[in-house]
């Protein structure tokens, strides 16, 4: 399962995800970013996920790309490192700024 709450603060839009982000849940995270509207900065808060596969990288790779497309700067929060170094090692990093906690503002598209 894969909830999600999001929150905004003027244009900065932080989606923090909670649960498995696999193969049953990754075609959720289209909503759930969708969800979170188009503002000029978006936060994607991974701290309480606790599983992804393939799947589901594939999903965040598409949400941010969809993203970009509409303007939209985004930057993944990772706290627990090996998740970091596994987002990074496969390349998500080229995409958006893969970081070790929530940052106030995203770097620009």
């Amino acid at each position: 399962m894969l909830t999600s709450t999001i929150t905004t603060k003027g244009d900065v839009a932080t989606c923090s995800l909670t649960g498995e982000l696999d193969s049953f849940t990754a075609p959720s995270l289209h909503s759930i970013l969708v969800r979170a509207g188009r503002p000029s900065e978006l936060l994607v808060d991974m701290e309480r996920v606790t599983f992804v596969d393939s799947a589901g990288i594939s999903a965040l790779a598409a949400g941010i790309r969809n993203l970009h497309a509409v303007g939209t700067a985004v930057v993944v929060s990772v706290p627990a490192a090996h998740m970091r170094r596994l987002l990074r090692a496969i390349g998500l990093d080229r995409l958006a700024p893969v970081v070790d906690g929530l940052v106030v503002s995203a770097p620009s598209a």
